[in-house]
């Protein structure tokens, strides 16, 4: 799990990433410490990757030490991870409103940028697609004229397709089926979006401001960083679907809380990698 400690966007050298398990217990607090304001995370094979401001860092999972630090030329606040199976690197820079791709080489480019893009934030690969969750078009301090959406990129043509646009302004973002489950960052809410003619979304939970970048295990859980509360809570996705499609006997929280997975005494940040869970409880 990625902790910003300070400010997103200061390098001040207080961020680390936490090892937690999903029992609930902190397997090791600060498992790597020494970053600035870490975020979205993805591993590839043996290999952690971290967006860090404007540079992606190479964390070697087995011996918990820095591989190496890719500077991206330009960025601005880089946040999500993701990986191709050929270990292509993708990272967002939602204020850029760009995507950065850095080879197995660690060569950088850019994949692509414009206002079309609409701040990109969530990004998820499935095949030959990047999957997209954008904040919306930011302006100053983070403000938009719309909401954000989801739409996905052809890795090889870039091919833009908008799945459902004005619906939040979006942060994690994972498939569960053949369905999408988003969170909104500034509403708190968790939603579901099936992506047939109609784009359907329905809000499965409610929280805080502040849910994050959210981790889905084995189909069963979801993982969501509350990163205004300073905690990562775990729920049964098939508790908080059922209540969500039964307004009149719908929990409260307390009821579809799962686990609380760890409170961290600076901001939790944007990611949890539900590999690195599993590859430390031996799941």
């Amino acid at each position: 799990m990625s902790n910003v400690a300070g400010e997103g966007d200061v390098k001040d050298g207080s961020g680390w990433i936490s090892q937690i398990s999903l029992s609930g217990e902190t397997i090791q607090g600060k498992w790597l410490e020494g970053l600035n304001a870490p975020k979205g995370m993805r591993i590839h094979q043996n290999t952690l990757w971290v967006s860090d401001i404007d540079e992606v860092v190479a964390i070697d999972i087995p011996s918990a030490k820095i591989i190496r630090k890719v500077p991206v030329q330009g960025a601005e606040f880089l946040n999500d991870v993701a990986v191709d199976s050929k270990g292509n690197v993708f990272v967002s820079d939602t204020p850029g409103s760009t995507i950065y791709r850095i080879t197995a080489g660690s060569t950088v480019s850019t994949f692509d940028s414009g206002a079309h893009l609409d701040s990109p934030n969530g990004l998820l690969i499935d095949g030959e697609i990047l999957w997209v969750a954008s904040w919306g078009l930011t302006g100053d301090e983070w403000s938009t004229k719309a909401p954000g959406g989801i739409y996905s990129l052809d890795l090889a043509t870039k091919k833009q397709v908008w799945i459902k646009k004005e619906i939040g302004h979006l942060d994690g973002l994972e498939k569960l089926g053949s369905d999408f489950i988003f969170s909104d960052w500034m509403s708190g809410s968790i939603v579901q979006l099936t992506p047939d003619n109609n784009a359907k979304t329905t809000e499965i939970l409610k929280l805080e401001q502040g849910a994050a970048d959210i981790a889905i295990i084995d189909d069963k859980t979801l993982v969501v960083p509350q990163m205004q509360e300073k905690n990562v809570s775990a729920f049964s996705i098939e508790t908080i679907q059922a209540s969500a499609t039964t307004p009149a006997a719908s929990s409260p929280f307390s009821a579809l809380l799962d686990r609380t997975l760890i409170v961290g005494p600076g901001r939790t940040a944007a990611c949890i990698s539900d590999d690195l869970i599993r590859r430390t409880t031996g799941g």
